[in-house]
């Protein structure tokens, strides 16, 4: 379904977090927009996300890049492949410069740090990641 068909609707989103404190943490950012922009839905690892996109579609993925099976560009790459086309916006706890390049140069949306994420920071990204909004693309937070 195209995005100007679904226009109004919640975007649907992927959060592939293996820590539930921050995957609670991105629910209640997303539920902060006071729109109800936004239906999440949750991934506890990479073989959970990959199977999630096997069977629905979603307007973006929120991927950490430190999960238990799967990281960094590898974990970018398998997303991308189960689901090409899809904004993948990527979240780390870690200031890792390299990674940061690698995963934008990969054609990551972009990439959030978790530590310094908000939530004006956070919608604003999917809605540029989804073309909801004119606003700019975030590349860094």
């Amino acid at each position: 379904m195209s995005l100007s068909s679904r226009e109004g609707e919640p975007l649907r989103v992927l959060v592939v977090e293996d820590e539930p404190s921050n995957a609670e943490l991105v629910h209640e950012m997303l539920k902060l927009d006071g729109q109800s922009s936004f239906a999440p839905m949750d991934a506890w690892c990479l073989r959970d996300a990959l199977a999630k996109l096997a069977q629905l579609s979603f307007d973006a993925v929120l991927l950490d890049l430190g999960l238990p099976d799967g990281d960094g560009v590898e974990a970018l790459r398998a997303v991308q492949s189960a689901s090409p086309g899809t904004p993948v916006i990527c979240l780390s706890g870690h200031d890792d410069v390299k990674l940061v390049r690698a995963v934008l140069a990969e054609g990551a949306h972009a990439f959030l740090r978790k530590n310094e994420m908000s939530t004006a920071s956070l919608v604003r990204t999917l809605y540029a990641a989804t073309g909801r909004s004119g606003k700019s693309n975030s590349t860094m937070e």
